[in-house]
């Protein structure tokens, strides 16, 4: 590892002017990115809805998870909370 990074090291250390270019290349492309990329990552606006979803281990049945399982006691802590509009509950 250290012959590896002497040698990289040592490549660097010969061609300064092109380690320079390709730095300053890369700060030019990064913020030209920035400004072209489409900023679709995050909605606009604020939609007032979040979605959540529970997930169970491949052993756990149907009939359990629907039960007692997560939902149920998912529900009332999501229903409780302060400017809770309302909760949907899909199976």
């Amino acid at each position: 590892m250290m012959a590896v990074y002497q040698r990289s090291l040592g490549w660097v250390m010969r061609h300064q002017p092109t380690t320079l270019a390709v730095t300053v290349a890369t700060l030019a492309l990064t913020v030209a990115l920035a400004v072209i990329v489409p900023k679709g990552f995050f909605p606009q606006q604020d939609t007032g809805m979040i979605m959540g979803v529970t997930e169970a281990p491949a052993d756990v049945s149907f009939s359990s998870m629907n039960g007692a399982g997560s939902a149920h006691w998912l529900m009332p802590c999501a229903r409780s909370g302060r400017g809770i509009g309302g909760v949907l509950h899909r199976r």
